[in-house]
């Protein structure tokens, strides 16, 4: 049985991905070196604790060597980055770091995390940061349909404004979909692990990637339900297919991160998750270490970012 939790009853069939599909976008995948994810959330993590970080209502917040340390990694992976960067709030800069790979075509698949943090965190969300160069190497030489964009978000953690201003000054008619990390290397396989949010039931093991999208994100969730099993570190995958733009009152748990700002626009996009204090005690705290992630979980998880995009940018 595909594990999608349906909420709303009368919904367009998915398009399914053939057996030769799925096979090609988890070949593109393979190589996922848990040792290898964790060496790169450790350089991250070093750079956010070099930062004096700026004391916040939520916490002190740090954002200023991971906008240099993305910069950088584009760069060192051969792409051209540019900085988006306003202080339009009054209050709040803004960095925002992007990239892109081109394709065949101008329509265009995006890729994004936020760079931002509380304290100097491994999971939250210099997983998805990691996740994110991941599979700009996967596809760095390979012959894409679709110019796929990669965008690393400032401010996430004070209001999603990073996103919100990105998604409201860009042209966006050419978007075809949105794949968003946030969080994605924690797991817990002990009995009652898991919590949900009001008005959900999902298992009690918390050793599964929760993956969110908006209604018109439903291929996207049928595919992450297929990709999951086949992947090389195959991955428990639960897919939530929301109403519309998931707008009502008690789906708002599921626009904590930059997804949400897509999901406005009406573009297709996904939001990959661990569940955070659904699941972990040390979110937002500075028990949020390296050691506390779970490596094979991360890179599954990260082999799905990949083959989710891949799956997306192809012209069918």
């Amino acid at each position: 049985m595909i594990p999608i939790l349906m909420m709303l009853a009368c919904m367009p069939a998915p398009q399914p991905l053939s057996k030769a599909q799925l096979r090609e976008a988890v070949g593109i995948a393979e190589g996922q070196d848990p040792d290898a994810l964790l060496a790169q959330v450790i350089s991250l993590v070093e750079a956010h604790e070099k930062e004096d970080p700026v004391r916040h209502p939520g916490g002190p917040h740090r954002r200023i060597n991971g906008t240099a340390w993305v910069f950088d990694r584009f760069t060192e992976l051969g792409l051209e980055p540019w900085i988006e960067e306003t202080d339009a709030d009054g209050e709040y800069p803004i960095t925002n770091v992007l990239a892109e790979i081109p394709g065949k075509s101008k329509e265009i698949v995006y890729v994004t995390s936020h760079h931002d943090v509380w304290y100097t965190p491994a999971d939250d969300n210099t997983s998805g940061v990691v996740a994110m160069f991941a599979a700009v190497e996967a596809f760095l030489d390979e012959d894409l349909d679709r110019t796929v964009r990669f965008a690393s978000f400032d401010q996430e953690e004070t209001g999603l404004r990073g996103s919100n201003y990105h998604y409201r000054n860009t042209d966006l008619d050419d978007v075809v979909a949105v794949v968003n990390m946030d969080a994605i290397a924690y797991a817990d396989r002990s009995p009652g692990s898991q919590s949900s949010p009001t008005g959900f039931s999902t298992p009690d093991v918390a050793d599964f990637i929760a993956v969110i999208g908006n209604q018109p994100a439903k291929d996207l969730l049928y595919w992450s339900t297929q990709l999951g099993p086949e992947l090389p570190h195959p991955l428990h995958v639960i897919a939530v297919y929301g109403v519309g733009d998931n707008d009502k009152y008690l789906l708002q748990d599921l626009h904590r991160s930059d997804q949400s700002m897509a999901w406005f626009e009406g573009i297709p996009a996904a939001f990959l998750t661990d569940t955070t204090n659904f699941r972990s005690s040390l979110y937002h705290t500075e028990g949020d270490t390296v050691d506390s992630l779970d490596p094979r979980f991360f890179a599954g998880s990260t082999e799905l970012v990949i083959a989710l995009a891949w799956a997306a940018q192809v012209q069918r």
